[in-house]
């Protein structure tokens, strides 16, 4: 009996919860930062890659060359509605990745440094959580009721985006690992 096909929107909401745990790994960064307390740099480093890497260069990557080119083709519009919002959020994303990124060089030395990494990142987070409902609430039961679903999507790349999730759920336990004595975001 042939299994059924995963659908593209069940692994990107996978791939939301992953980037909810790592987004709270942030917070707590930015808690432990705010308060004083010193972050390793290794461990600031592997975080930012996990958002650099994880959540923008696999998650975003196949929400705008995967999923956004299908709904367009069942008629969704690139220029404005949806489609264009969510485009204009992962670029917003990674704007706040990109200043994270340059603040995070200076933490050690640099109290405006500091200040600057962790708005930041209270930023990011708050975001980041808003933009993800949407998606998970709206775009993703949305691509599922529109031309047949998002079943045939994955084209046998579900193998590969499990190594790699695999791959980055270590690094995201790592990291949670090391934010366990950190105070918690809402302190």
């Amino acid at each position: 009996m042939k299994q059924a096909q995963r659908r593209l929107t069940e692994l990107l909401a996978e791939e939301h919860r992953m980037i909810q745990r790592g987004l709270v790994v942030l917070g707590r960064m930015a808690a432990q930062l705010r308060s004083g307390g010193e972050v390793h740099p290794e461990v600031v480093e592997a975080c930012l890659r996990f958002l650099r890497d994880f959540a923008d260069q696999q998650h975003h990557e196949k929400e705008e060359h995967v999923l956004f080119p299908w709904l367009e083709a069942q008629g969704l519009s690139h220029e404005s509605g949806p489609l264009a919002v969510l485009r204009d959020e992962h670029e917003q994303v990674r704007d706040h990745v990109r200043r994270m990124s340059a603040s995070a060089r200076h933490l050690e030395t640099d109290p405006e440094a500091r200040r600057v990494f962790v708005l930041h990142a209270g930023e990011l987070s708050l975001f980041f959580w808003k933009h993800m409902l949407k998606e998970n609430e709206v775009l993703f039961p949305m691509a599922e009721r529109t031309g047949g679903g998002t079943a045939g999507l994955l084209r046998g790349e579900d193998g590969g985006a499990q190594k790699v999730l695999e791959e980055y759920r270590v690094l995201l336990e790592q990291l949670e690992k090391a934010a366990a004595d950190w105070p918690s975001a809402a302190a």
